[in-house]
């Protein structure tokens, strides 16, 4: 085969399995308003799913349980302990970070979300 024809061969090709492929949904959902405690639980919650199931590189398994207080449907000891305890550690940091400290770590916390959505930070280093 003539080089000229390889190409158009592989254009061809290409062309036809793009033209099947669905388009890409970029569109971020709307994350819902925490408070203090359940943003840090969220977090510590997310750290101990990570090591629990390394496998689960999304979160997907585990995302309900950390944000949401969702029973978790995964066979873990360190998450269904901390399920269990959820609402008794919400309210201890809430109460540690009572206003007026929580709200101002609060604002500065919401103010530096479009800094890490940006990937500002990261790209100084």
């Amino acid at each position: 085969m003539k080089p000229l024809a390889i190409t158009v061969l592989v254009l061809v090709g290409t062309g036809s399995l793009v033209s099947c492929a669905n388009e890409l949904d970029v569109t971020r959902n709307e994350r819902p308003s925490l408070s203090i405690g359940e943003e840090v639980f969220n977090e510590f919650c997310s750290r101990v799913a990570r090591e629990e199931l390394p496998l689960d590189v999304t979160g997907a398994q585990t995302r309900q349980t950390c944000m949401f207080g969702v029973e978790p449907r995964v066979d873990s000891l360190r998450l269904n302990v901390l399920h269990q305890n959820r609402s008794r550690l919400v309210q201890a940091i809430d109460f540690l970070l009572a206003e007026p400290l929580g709200s101002e770590l609060n604002q500065l916390l919401k103010d530096m979300v479009p800094l890490y959505d940006s990937r500002e930070p990261q790209a100084q280093f």
